[in-house]
């Protein structure tokens, strides 16, 4: 398949099953109710941030049943039931993404306690630590790495540890397409972790979808994903609403989902083509 008809079919797929489609949202919504500022004890805040990540590994299993589904040809988004298994599966690619992001963590880990004091004042204000754990469990939803890169980001504007920094972001944007297809590997095979990290295997499919189509992909979807990030800036500081405001649901609710949605369709058929 081209890549224009994946793209074309993508942007259709989300609304391809209009309840499925709405319930994800509820999903997304709830994630965002778990993190909002209403609640004022810490430890019910980390509670609260414990089940929104519950919440977003039960999505990312969604979205592994996403691929799955569209591997086996269907048009349609699947059903959302068997709860247990969309945890495992979300867990399995939790695995995978933190398997192949290890030495960008391990620079993360290592540049948070040298300059702990200082990096996370400037990243996170004057937060406790255990409002701190809470905000990197709201970031677990893939690809919650773009909240890793923004810690990485201000990292690199403290001089001793810029170059570290620039080196773990540019590592994370080369490795993160060989993390998509590495996730397709597995699904494809039935949920095999190992196949995972079968580099031959994985190297032999990205000949096959071909470097360039892979690397458009991985542009247009990128893009995409930096647009919703400016819509997201523009209307948390620009727009003077209320957080009762509607946007505050719809954004969630819809716009969210619906990239998610895209992306892992996408995937499926780059992995297919």
């Amino acid at each position: 398949m081209k890549l224009l008809a994946i793209i074309k079919d993508s942007l259709r797929y989300p609304l391809s099953n209009v309840k499925f489609f709405m319930i994800l949202g509820v999903l997304f919504l709830s994630n965002v109710v778990c993190f909002t500022s209403f609640l004022r004890l810490e430890w019910l805040i980390f509670i609260f941030s414990v089940l929104g990540a519950l919440i977003s590994v039960l999505c990312v299993g969604y979205f592994f049943k996403v691929i799955e589904t569209s591997l086996e040809d269907s048009l349609v988004l699947p059903s959302l039931n068997s709860w247990k298994v969309l945890l495992y599966n979300g867990v399995k690619v939790f695995i995978v993404m933190i398997s192949y992001l290890l030495p960008a963590i391990i620079i993360g880990l290592y540049l948070t306690l040298s300059f702990m004091n200082e990096l996370f004042t400037l990243t996170f204000g004057n937060l406790s630590y255990l409002s701190i754990i809470s905000i990197f469990l709201r970031g677990l939803l893939w690809p919650g790495i773009f909240n890793v890169m923004g810690f990485l980001y201000n990292a690199s504007t403290i001089a001793p540890l810029g170059i570290w920094a620039l080196v773990a972001i540019l590592y994370i944007l080369l490795i993160m397409p060989i993390i998509f297809i590495a996730i397709g590997n597995m699904i494809n095979a039935y949920g095999d972790l190992q196949e995972a990290f079968n580099f031959h295997g994985i190297t032999t499919q990205i000949f096959e979808i071909g470097f360039f189509k892979l690397f458009t992909w991985y542009i247009f979807t990128s893009i995409f994903y930096l647009a919703l990030l400016i819509v997201d800036f523009f209307i948390e500081n620009l727009i003077p609403i209320t957080p009762m405001h509607p946007i505050y649901i719809i954004w969630p609710l819809i716009f969210v989902p619906y990239f998610y949605l895209c992306l892992v369709r996408s995937l499926a058929l780059l992995y297919m083509s």
